[in-house]
């Protein structure tokens, strides 16, 4: 199937099994997580969804220090389409189709959006799912903001925690977002070498950023410094 059809096939299957996994369908657009409670699995559904189908989602767990934590981990086959599709646009990310209507979007409002909506505020499980999983797209935004060719970005991994949501949303984003930067991890396969690849990966201060390149077999950004793979 191709990026769009994954997506579609997803909101399908995010309606199919509204009910049973505390969303509501109101025509073209499904609520996640707004006026209902949304659910572990939908939230995966739809990071599924919003990665075109090329990526592996796995909703787990992590440990930190005595703790497990819920935690999202990605991997991605296609880094660039993720961070087209995570791209804002309209106050909503997601797969357009070629006349505009949405394919499969998410956002906290659907506005006057064609097509397949997904609704969710930040305080829900739904949103802090998938801003975890958003770790990969934004690392590769990053990446071609600062030169790096698009055929040059080759394949992507991320582990991120889950902050669990309370009813007090700015609390969440703001926590969900220093959980990130503590403790998520993003790596990104590159093809070739580059003299700016360490500066690169240690500039990023969102999470632990470290570019894999296949070209000399080094990882660059690793928290014990530049070494082979």
């Amino acid at each position: 199937m191709t990026s769009l059809e994954c997506a579609r096939a997803a909101f399908a299957a995010l309606c199919e099994n509204s009910p049973a996994n505390h969303c509501r369908l109101e025509g073209s657009v499904l609520d996640a997580g707004k006026e209902v409670p949304g659910g572990w699995s939908s939230a995966q559904t739809l990071t599924e969804g919003l990665y075109g189908g090329k990526a592996i989602v796995n909703v787990s767990q992590q440990r930190l220090g005595e703790e497990q934590v819920p935690t999202v981990e990605i991997l991605c086959d296609d880094p660039v389409l993720a961070s087209e599709s995570f791209t804002s646009r309209e106050g909503l990310v997601g797969l357009q189709e070629a006349d505009g209507a949405w394919a499969l979007a998410y956002g906290e409002n659907a506005g006057g959006a064609r097509g397949n909506v997904v609704l969710a505020v930040p305080a829900s499980l739904c949103a802090v799912v998938v801003e975890a999983a958003a770790a990969v797209p934004r690392a590769v935004s990053y990446l071609l903001e600062q030169g790096v060719p698009q055929e040059e970005i080759l394949w992507g991994w991320s582990c991120c925690p889950v902050v669990l949501p309370s009813l007090d949303g700015e609390a969440v984003r703001a926590a969900h977002r220093a959980a990130i930067a503590a403790h998520g991890v993003c790596s990104i396969w590159v093809r070739s070498t580059r003299a700016d690849l360490e500066t690169l990966a240690r500039n990023w201060g969102d999470f632990r950023l470290r570019l894999h390149c296949l070209e000399d077999g080094k990882t660059y950004g690793a928290s014990s410094g530049t070494g082979a793979v």
